[in-house]
């Protein structure tokens, strides 16, 4: 009998599920810590300069905690996906997180395509 290689049968058979908890290895330790500067460094009262064309100079940028927080909070989602995929490396078992990463880069250039071509600042007679 063949043995089965379905997702499901690959978490019950070792990969991770919720009964068997998150194994988190070292080198997403390392990963989350250095996200874990990064959004502090973001989130520093910083001042931030801009260049002002009308009076040819670089002037002060308002950068609120707000605003501050918000950034962080984007940066959050990525970060996390990250080390998940850095932990899934070293864990194994990333067939299915593989096809999304995949298909997540696939759509991502897609979209970049369209967009370039769409805007109308680019085209094939460029290229040609």
């Amino acid at each position: 009998m063949a043995k089965s290689t379905s997702v499901i049968d690959k978490l019950k058979n070792g990969a991770w599920h919720p009964s068997a908890g998150l194994r988190i290895t070292s080198p997403a330790v390392v990963a989350l810590i250095g996200y874990a500067v990064l959004v502090l460094i973001v989130l520093l009262p910083i001042d931030m300069y801009v260049y002002d064309e009308k009076t040819d100079k670089y002037v002060k940028q308002k950068y609120s905690f707000s605003y501050r927080f918000l950034v962080a909070l984007l940066l959050l989602f990525p970060f996390l996906l990250s080390v998940y995929s850095v932990n899934c490396m070293m864990v194994g078992s990333c067939t299915l997180w593989s096809w999304v990463v995949a298909l997540l880069t696939l759509l991502w250039s897609v979209v970049i395509t369209v967009t370039a071509f769409s805007s109308g600042s680019f085209s094939v007679d460029q290229m040609l």
